[in-house]
């Protein structure tokens, strides 16, 4: 079935937070009409009993968007209804790119950030104090992007409200290469993943980085 009409189930399991996932320029039916309806009565049902659901577009996945592209534009007329709608009620939470970069070297964590930073100033000039999700690079599961000189915490730096999605699957430099945890590896082992999801946990708790596990996975 779908999500709708089963708030009170959410509830009473615990849950506060749902993440809609879409494809927000839809290809022709549902309309737009149709698509912003449900996912309007969605919100209202959900925020109503004070659970977050946070909006996601998979438009632009592992597409590596920059910030000008056509792909990226191309959504922001979603966004800006959404956020024009929704931006007094603090349980909607504004995911706008699923995943957008594929990689996490230099040239790919700047593309990033260029994005994300457009997004979040187009956000902010509707909604400033809306809740901005930025899944981070390498497919929302590259780490250890949070360290060193590139980092992509200079996206929330000065910045209210920003929260960094990880998608978390299962493994962190398991393999023989680099041990910094997130480095991927295709030699997976599953007592090095361990430990390196361990580190990774703790960084984020010792430098009070704002994350939510966005997807779980193994």
């Amino acid at each position: 079935g779908t999500a709708t009409g089963h708030a009170a189930d959410a509830k009473a399991w615990g849950w506060n937070i749902v993440r809609a996932n879409m494809i927000c320029v839809p290809p022709g039916s549902p309309t737009v009409d149709e698509m912003n309806a449900g996912l309007d009565a969605l919100i209202t049902e959900y925020t109503f009993r004070k659970i977050v659901v946070m909006v996601d577009c998979h438009d632009v996945t592992g597409k590596n968007p920059s910030a000008g592209s056509a792909d990226a534009q191309a959504l922001y007329p979603f966004w800006d209804r959404l956020a024009h709608e929704w931006k007094d009620n603090p349980y909607v939470w504004f995911n706008m790119f699923n995943e957008p970069q594929d990689d996490d070297d230099p040239a790919a964590i700047e593309n990033w950030l260029a994005l994300e930073r457009s997004a979040l100033a187009r956000l902010r000039s509707i909604a400033p104090t809306s809740v901005f999700v930025a899944d981070i690079p390498g497919y929302g599961q590259s780490v250890q992007s949070f360290r060193g000189n590139n980092s992509i915490l200079r996206l929330g730096a000065g910045q209210c409200n920003v929260l960094y999605s990880w998608h978390a699957y299962g493994a962190l430099a398991s393999g023989d290469g680099p041990t910094s945890f997130g480095d991927w590896s295709d030699n997976f082992d599953e007592a090095k993943s361990r430990a390196n999801h361990a580190e990774a946990l703790a960084f984020l708790r010792d430098n009070n980085i704002p994350v939510v596990i966005g997807e779980l996975g193994d």
